[in-house]
């Protein structure tokens, strides 16, 4: 391969290899969790995965859908309230 694409692909390749060490993270935390909290409520989970949905949709609408907008941040996302 050209050294152009090679330095192209060193990115995506990092980028994969980080997520890969955040899902065995996540694997291993799922399974602690549901070995030592099986007496939690469905309703606390339910409500602790809603606050990580609302949570990523927030972060994506500033860092990702409006980067170069600084205007965005005059007004609130209905996630934050």
């Amino acid at each position: 391969m050209t050294s152009s694409v090679t330095n192209l692909m060193q990115g995506p390749l990092c980028g994969t290899l980080a997520t890969l060490l955040l899902y065995g993270v996540f694997c291993m935390q799922m399974f602690y969790y549901a070995r030592n909290y099986r007496e939690d409520r469905p309703f606390w989970k339910f409500l602790e995965t809603l606050h990580l949905a609302l949570s990523i949709h927030f972060i994506e609408y500033y860092l990702i859908m409006n980067f170069d907008n600084p205007l965005a941040l005059e007004y609130v996302v209905w996630q934050v309230l």
